[in-house]
């Protein structure tokens, strides 16, 4: 077996129970979650880690033993209402859960925000089963702002939600539409950034090792003109900027 790196045993050291682990890529964040997994474990990941055996094999190859099942969200999202409970979930690539749009929806005259199926299904799950053990494994949990109250209402706070949207975004009228547009001072995005570490662990792969200097190239091309159709469709269709 492997040794730990440094970050990953102060990680393990302080076990916590549900945190996200919002670490660059190659930073170790599946061998971390599996080191603080304890008792029946569900992995819920993009449906080619489940189908490869990603997650067994970086068990298998680090000598962790766990009581491991691995579906991909595609078949969470089908059968999430028949999954009995485990003591640990993990959600791999958790950016793919943050499915709530500043746009809003009407039930019986009230407001709530709208959201994806997969952050519905996983929220949930969440809810209903209440494991011991949960952790949010993805290198870029801030895409947009609202990415980053859903991962905080599925790690169990209970923020609300207008008054973080009003925080991050501002209204905008395009026309006869009205939507919500990401505020973007430096102010409100270090902000940001302090909210995301109250959720778990952060840091950028050259935080935790000696990474090579990288050699930077900037090439230029013309968009074709089905791009720049998309693109104007983009900025109103989908307000937060893409990733």
């Amino acid at each position: 077996m492997s040794p730990l790196y440094d970050h990953q045993r102060v990680i393990i050291e302080a076990d916590p129970k549900k945190c996200g682990l919002f670490m660059g890529t190659g930073s170790g964040k599946t061998r971390t979650a599996l080191e603080l997994a304890n008792g029946k474990t569900l992995v819920i990941c993009p449906k080619q880690q489940a189908l490869d055996g990603t997650w067994e094999r970086n068990a298998d190859k680090t000598g962790i033993t766990v009581d491991l099942t691995v579906i991909s969200k595609e078949k969470f999202k089908k059968i999430c209402m028949t999954l009995p409970r485990f003591d640990t979930v993990i959600l791999d690539e958790a950016h793919f859960a943050g499915g709530v749009m500043p746009q809003v929806k009407y039930k019986k005259g009230q407001q709530y925000p709208k959201t994806s199926q997969i952050y519905d299904a996983v929220l949930s799950f969440v809810r209903r089963t209440d494991p011991e053990r949960l952790y949010l494994c993805t290198a870029t949990p801030a895409s947009k702002p609202l990415h980053v109250y859903a991962l905080a209402q599925i790690l169990g706070h209970t923020w609300d939600y207008f008054a973080f949207r009003q925080k991050y975004y501002y209204e905008r009228v395009l026309g006869s539409r009205r939507i919500w547009l990401p505020r973007t001072t430096q102010e409100l995005k270090e902000r940001l950034v302090e909210v995301v570490k109250m959720l778990g662990y952060t840091g950028k792969l050259q935080d935790y090792f000696d990474v090579p200097e990288q050699v930077h190239e900037t090439k230029y091309f013309d968009l074709t003109d089905s791009q720049k159709k998309a693109l104007k469709k983009i900025a109103i269709e989908e307000a937060d900027p893409m990733v």
